[in-house]
């Protein structure tokens, strides 16, 4: 199982939080009452259909949040959407499985005839603990060729509307397209592909510093690359790395043919983590002279972890957020040391790009050491 590697803090948070409102208080879908209508008239007896759809929207991809909707048009008319968070990487077993949750959404489904043409007519909600509808989704799935296809207006995180829903089109059949959640799972786990390396650092608590030729690395949290940097090492047991323009030593034991350094990960705000960071084979690192930082690309922090900025010419940048993966292109006005960014949103960057923007545009640019700091707004 690949469940070595966890994905920590706000990814966690929000995984759980929108179990904690899926869960809560899920109704019979049984009761039609409690999902308002399905249609024109019941489901034919002893049909079923499945469908699938995938959420997978850019701004939601290193949260984990990316995830796979299997849909079960059921034979008595009831209709049932199970969820998995794909980008989690958990292939675990259903019953075991926290990236999966059964009966995330429920309702009713029946035939649909309009204008002579017979569609699906399927609705869904998620409930509160108090079986109140939080979300309801509804959509007339029609054939074409060999296949249903429907798009659904479906919630982020239920019961939070500050999230706008994403459409996602959904394609289905008669029959089964899973015989059981464990195949659901298993034919929608994503496999990690790690960077390309020629050495590694891990630590205990998730964290790797995959080393590069031409004197780069990247840091990853679990499967989530938190940050970039570079490394300056001669290959006689000196050797620093350099991470958002702080530069570290490395502790490098010759004899034995180890080297470590500590890195301090910015999780969420306050909450941060520190990865105690161990290579097993500092001789398969290459030698590589200290680089100078580039003359237009400037690195900080905000709220969840490592931010650069690259400034693409006179009014142009480049903002990604290393930790949730969110890359925004901008103009800019610069005066003295400040900078002020405005986003160019395009296609793909939703309400969860909108969150995140608030932090990410004034900044103060040191142009010494190629840092900068975050310029709050007045209260």
């Amino acid at each position: 199982m690949k469940l070595k590697k966890l994905l920590l803090g706000f990814v966690l948070a929000l995984l759980s939080l929108s179990t904690v409102f899926v869960l809560a208080g899920c109704t019979d879908p049984s009761d039609s009452g409690s999902s308002g209508s399905s249609g024109d008239g019941p489901a034919p007896a002893g049909k079923t259909y499945q469908f699938v759809g995938v959420m997978d929207d850019a701004d939601l991809a290193n949260y984990g949040m990316q995830c796979t909707l299997w849909l079960k048009l059921n034979a008595d008319g009831t209709a049932v959407m199970d969820k998995y968070s794909h980008l989690t990487y958990n292939d675990a077993p259903a019953a075991e499985n926290t990236a999966y949750q059964a009966d995330y959404m429920t309702g009713n489904w029946s035939e649909n005839v309009k204008d002579g043409v017979t569609g699906l007519s399927i609705s869904v909600a998620s409930y509160d603990k108090d079986g109140v509808a939080q979300d309801s989704v509804s959509g007339i799935a029609y054939k074409m060729g060999d296949n249903y296809t429907v798009t659904l207006a479906m919630p982020i995180m239920p019961g939070l509307g500050s999230f706008a829903p994403r459409n996602v089109s959904f394609k289905g059949q008669e029959g089964a397209i899973y015989a059981d959640a464990d195949e659901f799972i298993q034919e929608n786990a994503a496999v990690f592909t790690p960077p390309a390396s020629v050495a590694t650092f891990v630590s205990d608590n998730g964290g790797t510093v995959y080393v590069q030729e031409g004197g780069t690395l990247v840091v990853y949290s679990g499967y989530n690359q938190v940050a970039e940097g570079t490394y300056a090492n001669d290959r006689a047991g000196n050797m620093t790395v350099t991470i958002g323009g702080q530069t570290v030593s490395v502790a490098v034991d010759t004899g034995a043919d180890t080297a470590s350094f500590s890195y301090e990960y910015v999780i969420y705000g306050d909450y941060k983590t520190v990865f105690d960071l161990t290579c097993d084979k500092y001789s398969d690192i290459p030698a590589a002279a200290a680089q100078q930082p580039a003359e237009n690309v400037y690195n900080g922090s905000a709220s969840l972890g490592a931010v650069v900025l690259t400034l693409t010419d006179e009014t142009h940048a480049t903002v990604d957020y290393m930790n949730g993966g969110f890359v925004y292109h901008c103009t800019y006005v610069r005066t003295g040391d400040e900078i002020v960014l405005t986003w160019i949103k395009e296609e793909g960057q939703g309400s969860y790009s909108e969150m995140m923007w608030p932090s990410l545009d004034k900044w103060t640019l040191n142009d010494a050491d190629h840092t900068m700091t975050a310029v709050e707004d007045e209260a």
